[in-house]
């Protein structure tokens, strides 16, 4: 019998997009190759990303709250969220006879089955009843996202002026695209950023055209972008990121990137990827990350070592060792 598969993602401006862009990319995967199968895509979010769910080969519902249908029953319920109530989550359980969390941060995670995860750290024991299949082999990379190839990178690297990314996520809650604008205007190397900003950017665009206006050191180019923004980050030399999917995705693509955390504790989440020299550092704050932006601009064989090393570390598909690990 084929399974029944649910997948329940939230997405807002709090949390941002990566659990939509990671549950989305691992049910258009089971799509796909199992077209017999009956998947089901709940999208819980306050904001308006229909324009991302089209041409879906599987049933989807975008709601502002939790929708359960008692009478139904899956074999296989796929979470990507930050938090459930008690009540949200008994009533998932109800209806599905495995739980899977695919996001490593979740607060109902102890009572879940399973956990699949793109890395082997973790801040708490979750107990006994959670099995853990963690690691870089289960990250879960858009089909967009490609391995970059090698004498693109290295021409692309001997430019006088690199290009360089600057993706803050989907939304931006804390507007850090402002504050890494602010901060490279005392950056004395020039270069080229391409500024990403994601869907769910709400902020005040007039900030970020002052900013640009007062840098006469770089070119700074604005994009609103996420579904074709591997377009852009595959020329690039060089990314700043804040250590959620495209991080992983980078270290995938050999693209190297510099971490930008501001809260510490968060950082384990690239932990892995710095100690394998995927990516060049984790920093917490603008000087720290001006430091090491500098001293990579003037060390570019760095940022070649890094994107060589991608080429060994991960398997030709890791989203299908996540897809395999969660039904079997």
């Amino acid at each position: 019998m084929n399974p029944k598969i649910l997948l329940i993602c939230k997405a807002s401006i709090k949390e941002g997009l990566g659990h939509l862009i990671r549950t989305k990319t691992l049910a258009d995967f089971w799509a796909s190759t199992y077209p017999e199968w009956e998947i089901t895509f709940q999208l819980i979010t306050d904001l308006d990303l229909s324009h991302l769910l089209k041409d879906t080969a599987y049933h989807i519902q975008v709601t502002e709250s939790l929708e359960i249908d008692d009478t139904e029953s899956y074999d296989r319920v796929v979470l990507d969220m930050l938090s459930f109530t008690d009540s949200e989550f008994e009533s998932v359980a109800n209806i599905g006879k495995k739980i899977t969390s695919i996001s490593p941060i979740f607060n109902q995670m102890s009572k879940c089955d399973l956990l699949v995860t793109r890395t082997k750290y973790q801040t708490k024991d979750f107990g006994s009843k959670l099995k853990i299949e963690a690691g870089l082999q289960n990250t879960i990379i858009r089909s967009d996202c490609y391995k970059i190839d090698g004498l693109q990178f290295e021409n692309n690297l001997r430019k006088s002026s690199i290009n360089i990314a600057i993706s803050m996520g989907g939304t931006d809650p804390n507007n850090n695209t402002l504050k890494v604008l602010k901060a490279i205007k005392d950056l004395e190397q020039p270069a080229v950023f391409w500024v990403l900003l994601g869907e769910g950017y709400e902020h005040n665009y007039e900030a970020l055209t002052q900013s640009v206006n007062e840098d006469t050191t770089h070119e700074i180019i604005l994009a609103k972008t996420n579904k074709n923004m591997w377009h852009i980050l595959s020329n690039c030399s060089l990314a700043i990121l804040t250590g959620g999917v495209t991080s992983y995705e980078s270290a995938y693509a050999g693209l190297p990137a510099i971490n930008y955390f501001q809260d510490p504790t968060k950082s384990y989440l690239v932990k892995e990827l710095v100690e394998l020299k995927l990516c060049v550092s984790i920093c917490y704050d603008e000087k720290t990350l001006m430091k090491d932006l500098s001293h990579v601009l003037n060390n570019k064989n760095l940022l070649l070592d890094i994107h060589k090393n991608s080429k060994q570390s991960f398997n030709s598909n890791p989203l299908a060792n996540v897809a395999k690990a969660i039904i079997n």
